[in-house]
């Protein structure tokens, strides 16, 4: 969410960057709502295999 108070305006960054991080949301999550509604695992399992992260290089 992006707080405009007193009649403040969006700029243009400020709109590519929140549209950025809601894309970025996306795709990370949309994988765990994929694994419990078309696997039948557990929001648990999900969100768990959702957070997975790679370290290191290959």
């Amino acid at each position: 969410s992006l707080l405009l108070c007193g009649g403040a305006a969006a700029t243009p960054e400020q709109c590519e960057a929140l549209l950025r991080l809601a894309v970025e949301a996306c795709e990370r999550y949309y994988p765990a709502l994929q694994f419990v509604m078309w696997a039948g695992k557990s929001a648990e399992e999900a969100i768990t295999a959702a957070m997975f992260e790679t370290q290191g290089r290959a």
